[in-house]
């Protein structure tokens, strides 16, 4: 479809824009990560973030990248479908003013005027003639094999996406991201608000960093009669430390949209005291997961948790880098949405959960407890590197393992487009294993 796209500019004499490159290409190396990755949540993700990119790359055939910022990334999803059908519809209504051009063609508009009016005939008369039954059978026959499935109704989808975008990559109209409405603000944040709202909030962050700096120095959960476990300690916050962030973030960026003209800059320096003590939080917060992964191993959702404390954390770089030169440039949300979709790629290409495996073993052989219940669960990119280390668990956890990898279901790869490198590693990995799944065996075994 983006090769398309690219194609049709081409041939209707228009330019492709660099950005309109890096979009259609990034939906295309995102699209290709389903062939890759076999954990269930990663499709709708993969499938929300190609269609946005794919919306992007319509609407801003003839834009520029500069004009990609967050309010209109916003508006471009429904800008984008509504773009898209009419000039779909657009086209279905044009079919018959093309045909309409046959008039100088009598032999082509003869055939297809005698076409249906041949099939119907033949369709009544097969009824009392064996040889026209045949030529029916002939015919239709080949009718029986099509079947409304779920596969056909999505390509049928996609046809039509693909003729209104092309429609629109050749039509005359040009294609911008939709303009944000004028509007006055309701109300604007004057010196001495926004001092005041930044520095209690800026005061209240770097209490806690100079709390936890001193906690440092005295572990809690060694502590006799605080009542903190260990367990409790390194857990204990984390995930709301990364919620403050984000909602500092939000702070930040809604005072500069709503920070009156005549605001001195006084109150920016606080701001950016402010993000230096959120990005201290963010480090104590990305070493409170560090504790517990050494403590109780590595999990899906641990390491998603660092990933997310990352880019809050490089977004807070940005900010305050922006900040420093004077205000919030519109580039900003465009760099913080590269930064989430680089994590998503990341993820979605990478074979995270056999590198959880890896991990946790490497922590077993130094003596710590293996989470077996935890390793049945994650999904069949884990089976390969779960076969690799399975000589070196002991006869009660291979068995476990070995019972829930018997029971794995494969689904088989009936046509190209289905085939998934993760998963053909994973059928070829469990091919060695012995046995059979015994919750098959048991019920088969009960049916009489």
């Amino acid at each position: 479809v983006s090769v398309g796209l690219v194609v049709t500019r081409t041939v209707a004499g228009k330019r492709t824009r660099p950005h309109t490159f890096a979009l259609l290409g990034w939906a295309t190396l995102l699209a290709f990560a389903q062939g890759f990755t076999t954990v269930e949540a990663h499709s709708p993700m993969i499938i929300a973030s190609t269609a946005i990119l794919l919306g992007l790359a319509v609407t801003t055939l003839d834009d520029f990248a500069a004009g990609i910022t967050m309010p209109a990334v916003v508006r471009t999803p429904f800008a984008a479908v509504a773009r898209v059908a009419l000039s779909f519809l657009s086209e279905l209504v044009g079919i018959p003013r093309s045909i309409g051009g046959l008039r100088t063609r009598p032999r082509i508009r003869g055939v297809l005027l005698a076409i249906p009016f041949v099939l119907i005939l033949v369709a009544l008369l097969s009824r009392a003639d064996p040889i026209l039954d045949s030529v029916r059978e002939t015919m239709f026959g080949w009718l029986s094999i099509w079947s409304i499935d779920g596969k056909f109704i999505f390509f049928v989808a996609v046809a039509a996406i693909t003729l209104g975008a092309y429609a629109l990559a050749a039509g005359p109209k040009e294609q911008r991201l939709p303009a944000l409405p004028e509007t006055p603000l309701p109300f604007l944040l004057g010196q001495t608000e926004t001092r005041i709202l930044v520095g209690a909030v800026t005061a209240v962050l770097w209490l806690f960093v100079l709390l936890q700096i001193f906690a440092l120095t005295r572990n809690p959960a060694g502590v006799a009669g605080t009542g903190v476990t260990y367990a409790e300690y390194a857990r204990r916050g984390f995930a709301e430390l990364s919620v403050a962030a984000a909602l500092v973030l939000g702070l930040i960026l809604s005072i500069e949209v709503f920070r009156a003209p005549e605001s001195s800059h006084s109150s920016r320096r606080l701001e950016i005291a402010a993000i230096v003590g959120i990005e201290i939080i963010l480090v104590l917060a990305f070493r409170r997961v560090l504790l517990y992964e050494s403590a109780y191993g590595f999990t899906t959702e641990r390491l998603i948790a660092q990933a997310y404390m990352t880019v809050v954390a490089a977004s807070f770089v940005l900010l305050g880098l922006d900040l420093r030169r004077g205000s919030v440039s519109p580039a900003f949300g465009r760099h913080g949405m590269m930064l989430t979709l680089a994590a998503v790629t990341v993820f979605a290409y990478w074979n995270y959960e056999g590198w959880i495996v890896k991990k946790n073993f490497e922590r077993a052989q130094n003596g710590a407890e293996l989470d077996v219940g935890y390793l049945r669960r994650l999904s069949v990119g884990a089976a390969p590197s779960l076969m690799q280390k399975r000589p070196l668990l002991d006869t009660q956890q291979r068995a476990q393992i070995d019972s829930a990898l018997r029971c794995r279901k494969l689904p088989d790869d009936a046509h190209w487009y289905e085939w998934n490198m993760r998963r053909d590693n994973a059928r070829k990995a469990l091919a060695s294993l012995p046995g059979e799944c015994q919750t098959r065996h048991a019920s088969l075994a009960e049916k009489p």
